[in-house]
């Protein structure tokens, strides 16, 4: 039989279905960056999340953190679902701020991103706005993977999904569905204390899914897919040694590096960067005969010769 908590949970998530998200859905995903991270990449053997706070759009996490929580507070429905119970809705409240807390103060500052595009099987040239935007203005370079040949490390806490894409008053109303949701839920079972507690937890659960996995409608054409690795979601600590730091003309910021080799430690996600690669493309503007030359040179001289033959340069005519 479905418990309170289980059924609340499952309202929250039934919006999301199975069926498009990893493992079940395996599409080819897209990484454009710069021919100098791509050499970094091959040379290290690591794929580096960024924290999205320090993402192109400035709403990234944030905003939808915010918008549940002010949303939460504000609820009138839930208020008045919880006064035919004893102090209930001063349990639910409290429960929802400590939760809400703990992620914003202490989880947050170790969440991290790394971005791709949907990628059709058999393109060659890629999308000149994600040439533009994120591969050097065209002279970078697009690591294509095959998620199919990821295995799917079971209680992993790194989280592979595409990004919905919604206007402002879509996602205010997405939060308010949920909300109006749980406050009928709450009125008509009478939850004990502890069950507020849990369903206040789920809730922020669900919003964090929520804020890192939606943006707003004018990013639509990159059709990303977000990794993401939250450290709520990593009890044992696994992926710790991973938390590290980058230095740059603007400073100092939080990275998370991601190594891609088999076999890493026990438990973790089983990569191997050989393996994952499909191709690499090289952008329309760096497709020149000597650079992609010494693009297959730096490949071989980073022990991944395999790779060599499967890069491809855009024929997209385009000039800076």
């Amino acid at each position: 039989m479905t418990t309170f908590v289980e059924k609340c949970t499952n309202d929250l998530w039934s919006d999301l279905s199975e069926v498009d998200l990893f493992p079940f859905s395996r599409p080819m995903l897209a990484h454009y960056t710069s021919v100098e991270t791509l050499a970094k990449i091959m040379a290290n053997d690591e794929l580096w999340l960024s924290h999205p706070l320090l993402m192109n759009d400035d709403q990234e996490m944030k905003w939808g953190l915010v918008e549940g929580q002010t949303q939460f507070r504000n609820h009138s429905g839930l208020r008045q679902a919880c006064n035919c119970m004893s102090g209930g809705y001063d349990v639910l409240a409290q429960a929802f701020e400590s939760k809400f807390d703990e992620f914003a103060t202490t989880h947050a500052y170790d969440t991290y991103v790394a971005c791709f595009c949907k990628h059709e099987p058999g393109d060659t040239d890629g999308l000149l706005s994600m040439w533009r935007g994120y591969g050097a203005n065209g002279g970078g370079a697009a690591i294509v993977l095959d998620t199919g040949k990821l295995v799917a490390a079971d209680g992993s806490p790194l989280v592979l999904a595409p990004v919905t894409y919604e206007s402002t008053v879509q996602r205010q109303n997405w939060v308010a569905t949920k909300l109006d949701k749980l406050a009928i839920s709450i009125q008509s079972e009478k939850p004990s204390h502890d069950e507020l507690r849990a369903i206040a937890g789920a809730f922020v659960d669900r919003l964090k899914m929520f804020a890192l996995f939606t943006k707003h409608t004018g990013f639509s054409e990159e059709r990303e897919w977000r990794l993401v690795y939250m450290r709520d979601r990593d009890p044992k600590g696994l992926y710790e040694s991973m938390l590290s730091y980058t230095i740059s003309p603007t400073g100092i910021s939080p990275k998370f590096k991601l190594p891609l080799k088999r076999n890493m430690v026990e438990e973790l996600l089983d990569l191997s960067i050989t393996s994952l690669v499909s191709s690499i493309l090289i952008g329309p503007t760096a497709g020149d005969a000597l650079s992609v030359m010494s693009i297959k040179r730096m490949l071989c001289q980073t022990g991944k010769p395999e790779l060599v033959g499967r890069v491809k340069t855009s024929s997209t005519p385009f000039r800076k």
